[in-house]
């Protein structure tokens, strides 16, 4: 490999993510004690409608809690639920010392609706996901889940959304998921 074209290389993406056009930002809350149920479709298909508004669009999302307990909570229901998986479905990996953040996950998609209902366990179980519906608390989850959804312009490469998710990863340090290209 040319070594010696890295930092070119490197300062072309950095001037990529600089220049990468968000378009619009959002955030839904869902109910961690009805994440199955009606007010849940419905926040699902709102972000459906906002995501056919921007055709081939971008977007990095992030799952988060308000509080440290809140995220224990998920934690520990997120184990209960990883071990006691009975139908196959694939479970985000869990991340080490993560105690301080509040933050779940950190992702990106080009289907953000799509990919929602999979973190929500709402989809198959195929694919890799926080798969909430199917988390067993020892205790009664309370408080929301938040998605923070940011939109960029179709035209945002997928080394700039992976830079932008790269980033938000290292800042925001998730509990559930990992870090870097798929």
């Amino acid at each position: 490999p040319d070594v010696l074209g890295a930092p070119a290389a490197l300062q072309a993406l950095a001037q990529r993510v600089a220049d990468a056009e968000m378009d619009d930002d959002q955030t839904w809350r869902f109910n961690l004690s009805e994440i199955d149920g009606t007010v849940t479709r419905a926040a699902l298909d709102s972000i459906a409608t906002w995501e056919r508004q921007a055709n081939g669009a971008k977007y990095l999302y992030r799952f988060r809690v308000d509080t440290l307990e809140q995220a224990e909570q998920c934690h520990e229901a997120f184990l209960n639920g990883k071990l006691a998986n009975a139908n196959g479905r694939r479970f985000s990996r869990l991340n080490g010392d993560q105690a301080e953040s509040t933050c779940l996950y950190v992702g990106s998609s080009q289907s953000v609706a799509a990919r929602t209902r999979q973190h929500l366990g709402l989809a198959h179980g195929a694919t890799y996901a926080l798969q909430v519906a199917h988390w067993k608390p020892g205790v009664a989850l309370t408080g929301n889940l938040h998605l923070d959804i940011t939109r960029f312009s179709p035209a945002t490469g997928g080394d700039v959304l992976q830079a932008l998710e790269d980033d938000m990863w290292s800042s925001e340090k998730p509990r559930f998921g990992k870090m870097g290209a798929r």
